[in-house]
């Protein structure tokens, strides 16, 4: 999570561990808007 943050053109990360499994979970990356990022794909 610490090195995504670190990328200039993400604005936030969620991170939910589930209990339906071991070893699992998901993640949420926001992006800033388009014309705000310093990025091209």
């Amino acid at each position: 999570m610490t090195i995504v943050r670190q990328d200039s053109d993400v604005e936030n990360v969620i991170v939910f561990t589930t209990g339906s499994s071991i070893n699992s979970g998901s993640i949420f990356i926001s992006l800033k808007p388009q014309s705000e990022r310093n990025e091209n794909a």
